[in-house]
């Protein structure tokens, strides 16, 4: 009875012995953990400035789904470099087909029908990403960066970029990078109280060394002019023209990148259309007379990120159009002064403004 009490005692002994050292190896990798990761905790600026060369410069065929207003959008996108050319190809997977051609500046956009694609915010390169490639160091003036720690999204391992703005008229960001390749797997756009207005996120990702020639052409056939627009990816320089309103005040960061004067279709004033960016998020206002018989009016529509503000009185028309918070559209709006012209054009935009349909 001894020698079996003993024996007992001695395989408790040794199976207390082996969950002590199991414990105590599991304890010592818990402790190891946060000074590995610290250790190699990467720069946001760094993430940042590969993931826009990473997006630029290789070669990949990715899925994405874009959600908006609680709409969802599952879209491909497949980006090639070769010979110092640039070549996207953006296809929209649901409802009528629906497909943007990229060859450098040149964007042509596709469409299974009759009637020409107005290109949407989430056409061209991946959603805001594009607007990053010339104006990053603009962007870090009034945008605070910082490291959100290690995650995984799309069965990937990734790392987490928060971009606050500064001053808080701007959106803010959530960006997760592949650890991998330097590619953006999600991005998250938002509002003041940090709320989602906006997501974009990978659910597939292939990094080739090359991209077959027929996955970089239109899918369907197209019968030209009909379903055909052909944009410039470039940013329109400031163009001569005779200013008749000003902009009063903008968030700090802003300037104007081109003006020109329009016209309406629903009227023959001339709209003076103005257009401001920061290097990530972009203004458009446009003025004109108010029409006849307008005294006061202000209304807001948001379209995701999105927000446009049109305000009028008995001196001019205002409309804000920009992914900016609609707090910041308004003071836009209200900032709007006219500039001293003379008489002779004052009476004739005056006379155009009388024919005019009202709002």
């Amino acid at each position: 009875m001894k020698r079996l009490l003993s024996l007992r005692q001695f395989l408790q002994a040794l199976i207390h012995t082996r969950l002590t050292k199991l414990r105590l190896s599991w304890l010592g990798t818990a402790l190891c953990l946060p000074l590995s990761a610290g250790a190699v905790e990467p720069d946001p600026n760094a993430l940042l400035d590969g993931m826009v060369r990473a997006f630029r410069e290789l070669n990949y065929d990715l899925s994405f789904v874009y959600v908006r207003d609680g709409k969802i959008e599952p879209m491909r996108l497949v980006h090639a470099l070769s010979e110092g050319r640039e070549r996207e190809r953006l296809v929209h997977l649901n409802g009528q087909p629906r497909e943007v051609i990229r060859e450098d500046d040149t964007i042509t956009a596709y469409l299974a029908g009759a009637q020409p694609v107005m290109l949407d915010k989430a056409d061209g390169n991946v959603v805001w990403t594009r607007a990053l490639l010339s104006n990053l160091q603009q962007m870090r003036a009034h945008y605070q960066l910082s490291d959100g720690g290690p995650a995984r999204i799309a069965g990937r391992d990734a790392r987490e970029i928060i971009i606050r703005s500064s001053d808080g008229e701007r959106y803010g960001y959530r960006l997760w990078v592949d650890a991998s390749s330097g590619l953006l797997l999600r991005s998250d756009l938002l509002n003041q109280a940090e709320q989602i207005i906006e997501q974009w996120q990978v659910v597939s990702l292939q990094v080739k060394d090359a991209i077959p020639e027929a996955d970089l052409r239109v899918g369907f056939a197209v019968s030209a002019p009909a379903g055909v627009r052909v944009l410039t990816a470039k940013a329109p320089a400031t163009e001569q023209v005779a200013a008749a309103w000003q902009v009063g005040w903008l968030p700090d960061g802003f300037t104007l990148r081109s003006q020109q004067m329009q016209h309406r279709n629903d009227s023959t004033v001339p709209v003076q259309h103005l257009l401001f960016s920061d290097g990530v998020a972009s203004i458009s206002v446009y003025v004109s007379l108010p029409p006849q018989g307008v005294n006061s009016l202000e209304r807001t529509w948001r379209k995701g990120a999105m927000t446009i503000v049109e305000t009028a009185d008995r001196e001019r028309r205002v409309t804000v159009v920009g992914d900016i918070p609609s707090q910041t559209a308004r003071r836009i709006a209200g900032s709007v002064k006219a500039l001293p012209v003379k008489p002779e054009a004052k009476a004739e935009t005056k006379a155009a403004a009388k024919s005019s349909d009202s709002l």
